[in-house]
């Protein structure tokens, strides 16, 4: 038979049951354990209740087993006398009160150990969280300071730059000597400065910086006194105008028209301004120019005005993104090295690289350039 809520089957309570079976009765069982007879009864009827099952067959004079209780009896027997085994051989042990002292170091040491284990695991699930928190709070700052400082910008400003600009961003400078006549360093310039415009613009997120081209010179802009008709624009190709290398100039000259339109129509930032100083009646094609300036009124800006004091001619570029702008231009300085009045020896063309914060610009070479940008309301920003 097995015997259910064997869990509950407490050891004192299966020796009071065998008790009173060897005993005969309530009063001898209860001699034997010296323990009341109450407390026997209470314990038998807990028993039998954890048993669910009734041991005994009762009436005013006597307890006499049942046949399931006869069953209980036998398995309850095994397990006491096994019990009893177990006790006996344990008194053979020789434990001293070190022994028991060792125990309890050791208990106690395992249970120190498992509070110290829970606090550490504690203490480092914080620090990781708190490291996260601040592994992610300083990304936010670091990553705000990149772009702030525009480091994103100029790291796709530099990847998509020719070689020429790449050297003159890598050094803020370059000098193009014009002592030999028909150099092309400052027209190779201006198409990869047009080029380098027209790559940035098309990369969405910076499609709306803004790029402002800004000349000062004798007469407008070459390029911007075309047509974009061979037939008309090919006097450009002429000895007459170009001293040297009357093709190569021309095609240069038509590739800058032609990519300066597209920057027009495609980008609404861009902006050209073309300052000139000497009279434009008997200048070629700048009737085409003042035609240009009508297809392109937000675009294009053309105006003749007295040579300002200090400024040497200049073509340059102002790209302004974020807190920054960047100032690319080209300017004739007279050579000090040669000391010659040969009138076919020509000034060098110094180019230059800044990266300026507004008020940098404002004071950029004793304010000479911002100078030219208020004076003319060339829009910068």
């Amino acid at each position: 038979m097995t015997f259910h809520n064997y869990k509950k089957n407490k050891l004192e309570k299966i020796k009071a049951f065998c008790a009173v079976v060897e005993q005969g009765s309530l009063a001898k069982a209860s001699e034997h354990l010296s323990i009341a007879s109450s407390a026997i009864s209470m314990q038998i009827a807990s028993l039998e209740y954890d048993l669910g099952v009734k041991l005994f067959d009762r009436n005013t004079r006597y307890l006499k087993l049942n046949s399931i209780g006869i069953e209980y009896y036998k398995n309850a027997k095994t397990v006491l006398n096994v019990v009893d085994d177990f006790f006996h051989n344990t008194k053979t042990l020789e434990i001293t009160k070190y022994d028991i002292w060792i125990l309890r170091i050791k208990e106690f040491y395992n249970l120190e150990k498992s509070k110290i284990i829970k606090k550490a695991i504690k203490w480092g699930l914080k620090t990781i969280k708190y490291f996260f928190i601040l592994t992610a709070f300083s990304i936010i700052i670091f990553s705000y300071y990149l772009n702030y400082v525009n480091y994103f910008f100029d790291k796709k400003l530099y990847s998509l730059a020719s070689p020429l600009i790449k050297n003159l961003i890598k050094d803020g400078y370059s000098r193009i000597s014009e002592d030999v006549a028909c150099s092309f360093g400052v027209t190779q310039l201006n198409l990869d400065m047009y080029d380098l415009m027209l790559k940035i613009t098309k990369t969405k997120r910076y499609r709306n910086l803004l790029a402002t081209m800004f000349i000062l010179g004798d007469r407008p802009l070459i390029s911007m006194r075309l047509t974009g008709k061979d037939e008309i624009d090919n006097i450009f190709n002429n000895e007459n105008i170009i001293m040297c290398d009357t093709k190569k100039s021309y095609n240069a000259t038509k590739k800058q028209f032609s990519e300066a339109k597209e920057l027009f129509l495609k980008n609404p930032n861009f902006r050209i301004y073309n300052l000139s100083y000497k009279s434009i009646k008997d200048c070629l094609h700048c009737n085409y120019f003042i035609e240009n300036m009508k297809k392109y009124p937000h675009n294009l800006f053309g105006m003749q005005i007295k040579k300002p004091d200090g400024i040497q001619n200049t073509r340059g570029w102002i790209i302004k993104y974020g807190n920054y702008y960047y100032l690319s231009y080209v300017t004739n300085i007279a050579t000090e090295n040669i000391q010659t009045n040969n009138p076919n020896i020509q000034q060098e063309r110094h180019i230059f690289w800044k990266k300026l914060t507004e008020n940098e610009l404002i004071n950029y070479d004793h304010g000479t350039y911002w100078k030219l940008i208020k004076n003319y309301n060339i829009k910068v920003s």
